[in-house]
């Protein structure tokens, strides 16, 4: 909404792998639905594909005619390959091992791209707690793709928030930490 807001021409393509984004809901928040383009893409193929068509798109807009553009992808850890769908329709229970490969070549080819032409990905994703770890750690879902191609990392991490009374939740305190950071102090 802020990016939108800045500027009346700006406009963001939205990949909603979670189908957790509807039109009404962008309206009750005051976003403008015209500026704002959704796909919800099945799998990584697609979503790199559409991604990159909707990239050479925008740099086939003369420099001094281009309009402030936002991609956001929410969230990477959903997207399953084409071979994770077929092995599940097939009912085979093997590992697919082409996934982070997938995402790794994808935020390559993106990325360069991206920075190329001047447009921001904001990618959100799961995170795990990393099992036999000497000290606990947390890791980000699906591979090192997203995690080499990124100028910033940020961990969210929430606590209830509660009232001393009855102990009732009001909501939440968010904590942030600066995993990764091309422009601020990491581990802040």
């Amino acid at each position: 909404k802020n990016f939108l807001e800045k500027d009346k021409t700006a406009r963001v393509f939205y990949f909603d792998t979670e189908c957790a984004v509807t039109n009404e809901m962008l309206i009750e928040r005051g976003i403008d639905i015209e500026r704002v383009a959704k796909s919800e893409p099945d799998c990584i193929e697609r979503f790199r594909t559409v991604a990159l068509k909707a990239l050479n798109a925008y740099a086939e807009i003369p420099k001094e005619k281009r309009f402030p553009f936002l991609m956001v992808l929410d969230s990477i850890s959903m997207l399953p390959s084409r071979k994770e769908i077929a092995d599940m329709t097939e009912g085979k229970d093997t590992r697919d091992m082409t996934k982070t490969q997938l995402l790794k070549g994808a935020f390559r080819v993106l990325r360069l791209k991206m920075g190329v032409i001047g447009v921001p990905l904001i990618v959100t994703n799961h995170v795990y707690q990393v099992i036999g770890a000497y000290v606990p750690t947390k890791e980000m879902a699906g591979g090192s793709g997203a995690k080499y191609a990124a100028d910033s990392i940020i961990f969210l991490g929430k606590k209830k928030d509660r009232t001393g009374e009855d102990d009732a939740v009001v909501g939440n305190i968010i904590h942030i930490t600066m995993m990764k950071s091309r422009l601020s102090r990491e581990g802040t």
